[in-house]
């Protein structure tokens, strides 16, 4: 089944496009209304389908716990986390979130990363007593901004005492949802509201309705680029590190014990020393041939990363994500695509070593 939003914006004359084999909603609003909803406001983006996997059996808890980078054991129902799943080389195989309930735990993950996913975590189970459910399509919009906690209540969530993780189930325009508080997709007081596709145009006009300030997907993308999350597969992917993008970097627990991949990464974070590091990088124009894992350069010709997600700008420039070797990964270094397009990198708040 296809969301219900599609027919809503095709309703409204709104373009639709297909990115990463999604479909996604383009225009909506200007990037000023979009900077002003993050400082003042709330944002409202569309993200398409996600997938949501039911993990049962008696040893769900330990064995998703040690498969993965964060917290799982001390779950309590109604709470949830972020976390990656990496390989025993520590390079990462898929971003996801979960969410613990009284006899299961549900994951959350993007469709492009869930087979890579469920492959890893099932190679490792020998007598482990635990069952993945066929994944289920859910939609998922996301609320975000200094005024979304403020927009969540008046829509009828009590969400006050929910944890950064956490999850309650709730209803919107009398539609069913659940709703999960989200900060780190750009930084700022954020929720993810998951909703079935037929019920996705009615919770969207509500939210419109309550005064959310809807972005469509390039809006949205500029906003994560200047933040530096980055896109599994697009940005980042099976030959990186967590620690070598600050933002994925900064969600792993060093505290939980042992998981698959925990000595690479643990080695890495204690001595400081990611081999790359995930930054922004700012052209003037288009880039020629332009496709994510496009070679980057030194002036000399000497590879030196490469590119990942881009985005025009409203002045004409290009703003992307660019995976650079350390020793290359300067702020302000001068990097060169393949036809000769000079970009500037920019260096995103190091991650600190505790």
């Amino acid at each position: 089944m296809s969301s219900s939003l599609i027919q809503l914006f095709e309703n409204r004359g709104v373009d639709l496009a297909t990115r990463r084999e999604q479909i996604v909603v383009l225009g909506l609003s200007q990037t000023d209304t979009v900077k002003d909803a993050l400082s003042a406001g709330c944002l409202l983006a569309w993200h398409g389908t996600r997938l949501r996997i039911d993990v049962t059996g008696r040893h769900r808890d330990r064995f998703i716990h040690n498969m993965t980078t964060c917290q799982i054991k001390s779950l309590e129902p109604g709470t949830g986390n972020f976390g990656m799943v990496v390989n025993d080389g520590g390079k990462l195989v898929a971003q996801f979130h979960v969410e613990c309930a009284e006899d299961r735990l549900v994951l959350d993950v993007a469709p492009d990363e869930a087979d890579g996913m469920i492959a890893q975590l099932k190679k490792y189970i020998i007598a482990d007593d635990v069952k993945f459910a066929e994944p289920q399509d859910t939609d998922l919009l996301t609320l975000v901004g200094a005024n979304a906690d403020a927009l969540m209540e008046r829509a009828g969530i009590e969400c006050a005492d929910v944890s950064e993780q956490g999850w309650i189930d709730g209803s919107i325009a009398e539609k069913p949802c659940r709703v999960r508080r989200n900060s780190l997709r750009l930084g700022v007081s954020g929720w993810d509201v998951i909703v079935n596709h037929q019920d996705a145009a009615d919770i969207w006009t509500a939210l419109e309705g309550l005064g959310a300030v809807p972005a469509g997907f390039d809006a949205w993308e500029r906003c994560r680029i200047d933040y530096g999350w980055p896109i599994t597969g697009i940005d980042f992917g099976d030959e990186n590190i967590p620690l070598e993008a600050d933002r994925l970097a900064a969600t792993i627990d060093w505290d939980k014990g042992c998981y698959i991949g925990q000595e690479v990464i643990a080695m890495m974070h204690y001595r400081g020393r990611p081999n790359k590091h995930l930054g922004k990088i700012t052209f003037a124009t288009l880039p020629e041939g332009y496709e994510p894992g496009l070679t980057l350069t030194l002036a000399s010709g000497k590879t030196a990363g490469r590119l990942g997600s881009i985005i025009e700008q409203a002045d004409g420039g290009v703003v992307g994500l660019a995976v650079v070797k350390r020793r290359h990964a300067d702020d302000g270094a001068t990097l060169m695509t393949p036809c000769g397009t000079e970009g500037t990198f920019h260096r995103f708040p190091k991650y600190e070593v505790d």
